[in-house]
């Protein structure tokens, strides 16, 4: 198993490197934060001040519940599509660097830090991601500025993947 400095040196693919540049592409403000942050604390950092403050003007009651500050089912039914990409994004960011076991890898341990992958395929075209990686946060950005809708599934559609 490749050691994590080994993984952020391997380069990404051309599928990866599209969805990375459409990424970019669609959020100005996460290309400007990975293109001008130096190493991958301040991406972190600079990720983390720009959802926060999003939070605290599309819907202050979501940073409260993310800070713990409010809770309950009435707050939780309050968050908004945006808002549960948020505080995605800043659990990612809160977990950073943590190593978890893969049940996909049989149990070995996997790191989780997609700011820093983001980075790292920005700033050094590296850090191995896949683009199902890049799908995912392609998606999870759109949800984030509001360019994604959330869709319900019926009751009905719900049965027929159960079955």
């Amino acid at each position: 198993m490749p050691t994590i400095e080994e993984l952020d040196r391997i380069a990404i693919s051309v599928r990866s490197h599209k969805l990375l540049d459409q990424l970019l592409k669609e959020n100005p403000k996460l290309d400007a934060i990975m293109s001008n942050s130096k190493n991958d604390i301040e991406a972190l950092v600079g990720v983390r001040e720009w959802v926060l403050e999003e939070m605290k003007i599309q819907n202050p009651d979501a940073l409260k519940y993310y800070r713990g500050e409010k809770n309950g089912h009435i707050t939780f039914k309050s968050l908004k599509w945006r808002d549960y990409a948020a505080i995605r994004i800043l659990d990612y960011i809160d977990h950073a660097g943590k190593e978890f076991p893969d049940l996909n890898l049989r149990g070995e341990l996997a790191v989780s830090n997609p700011i820093k992958l983001i980075w790292l395929a920005t700033v050094k075209g590296t850090g191995g991601a896949k683009p199902n990686f890049f799908e995912d946060m392609l998606h999870l950005f759109r949800q984030f500025s509001g360019k994604s809708e959330r869709k319900i599934p019926s009751p009905n559609k719900v049965k027929e993947w159960m079955r």
